[in-house]
């Protein structure tokens, strides 16, 4: 018996190993995100009225406005300064097809992630909607880090924000 498992503890070791990981990998822990902290909040921004509002970022946008329409937003922001100000770099919303696909999804499933109809604008009046994959939404999502004030940090609302 010595002789076979000497024989053979490189196979041994390599299926044993091919067992954790395909163990692990079925667990189910591959369909959550573990590449973004897990955030419960976002900043919201009415397109209309320039309100801003704390929700659930479970909520898919555009949601309805004080008009009714489909006017409310996702404002992703940074701070240059720890947190004593911040500025919304770009705003992001769903297209109605990514809006029912998404919706089915658990909130921290890692497909949530992707820029599957994700569509992405800078802030000023009169930017124009792209796809968040595309070169001039990439370029978009990239002003962040190519700013003159610094290096910016992700800022997400905080649980006690009114």
């Amino acid at each position: 018996m010595r002789e076979w498992i000497n024989k053979y503890a490189v196979y041994i070791i390599v299926v044993a190993l091919a067992i954790a990981v395909v163990s692990y990998l079925r667990s189910g822990r591959q369909s959550k995100s573990q590449f973004l902290p897990e955030y419960t909040l976002a900043w919201y921004v009415d397109e209309e009225t320039n309100e801003e509002s704390v929700r659930p970022i479970s909520e898919l946008p555009p949601l309805p406005g004080k008009s009714g329409k489909l006017t409310v937003v996702r404002a992703i922001k940074v701070t240059y300064d720890d947190g004593q100000t911040s500025q919304t770099v770009y705003l992001e919303k769903f297209t109605p097809e990514a809006q029912e696909r998404l919706s089915k999804l658990a909130v921290d499933d890692i497909q949530r992630d992707t820029f599957f109809g994700k569509l992405v604008r800078l802030p000023e009046p009169g930017s124009h909607w792209v796809p968040a994959d595309s070169s001039e939404g990439t370029q978009i999502r990239d002003s962040i880090a190519n700013s003159d004030h610094g290096t910016p940090k992700f800022f997400p609302p905080r649980k006690n924000h009114p």
